[in-house]
């Protein structure tokens, strides 16, 4: 709060009169995106057959979401902004994991010249840098596309700056798995979000395995409807098995 300290007085006031309507313009944001009503999945069995309901069904159009089908595939695309928040995530990230290469060719120089050190301390000490670079690029790791299917669902999701990888749900499917879906806690929420809906976060349940867990960066009323329709394609999944 050194900085806060050298303001003046007026200037304490501003700062304080800005931050309260940070936070109460991301707890409106929070309230309605809770009461948002949830829009139900529904396939339309005219247009499609069982044998075809591996697709997304046609999105209603006040979801403003978009399905690209091909033969094999059925995709959904969000446009998902990268925040400050990640940008200084990844910029740290790339800093710590600069800082344990070059330390890494310091503890080799200091090796092959059989100067003194402390060798597993020196490598404990990068390995922990490294895995704290790993953690932050980790961080705020939204789903950028979704792709249902005949035998797998995939979500795309971006990690860092340059690096997207993939999530795969494969058939067969055991029973009890499901998605849900959990809005973003208000306290979670950071000043990138004043003029964005909070994130809501994708849970995979699979029995006698860890819930895993995924950010889905999209409206309110886009939510429920995704995750009914991962859902729907479990169902069909399990039923086109028996």
């Amino acid at each position: 709060m050194a900085l806060y300290d050298m303001l003046p007085s007026s200037g304490k006031i501003l700062f304080v009169v800005i931050m309260l309507g940070a936070a109460v313009r991301l707890w409106l944001n929070w309230k309605r995106a809770k009461e948002t009503p949830a829009v139900a999945y529904e396939v339309d069995t005219a247009s499609q057959s069982l044998e075809e309901q591996w697709h997304w069904a046609e999105p209603p159009e006040a979801l403003n979401l978009v399905v690209n089908n091909s033969e094999t595939e059925s995709v959904i695309n969000f446009s998902v902004p990268q925040r400050f928040s990640e940008a200084v995530c990844n910029l740290f990230a790339a800093f710590f994991g600069l800082l344990g290469i070059y330390l890494i060719g310091v503890i080799i120089y200091r090796y092959v010249n059989q100067q003194p050190m402390e060798l597993l301390g020196s490598l404990i000490i990068v390995a922990l840098i490294f895995v704290f670079a790993w953690v932050l690029t980790r961080t705020n790791t939204p789903i950028l596309s979704i792709t249902r299917a005949p035998d797998y669902i995939k979500f795309d999701i971006r990690q860092a700056y340059y690096k997207q990888r993939s999530f795969y749900l494969r058939a067969p499917i055991k029973p009890g798995t499901v998605f849900k879906n959990e809005l973003q806690s208000f306290l979670a929420m950071n000043n990138d979000q004043v003029e964005e809906s909070p994130d809501y976060y994708l849970l995979l349940k699979r029995p006698w395995k860890t819930d895993q867990r995924f950010i889905l960066r999209v409206q309110p009323n886009q939510a429920g409807w995704i995750v009914d329709g991962l859902n729907q394609w479990i169902k069909w999944q399990q039923n086109s098995a028996e």
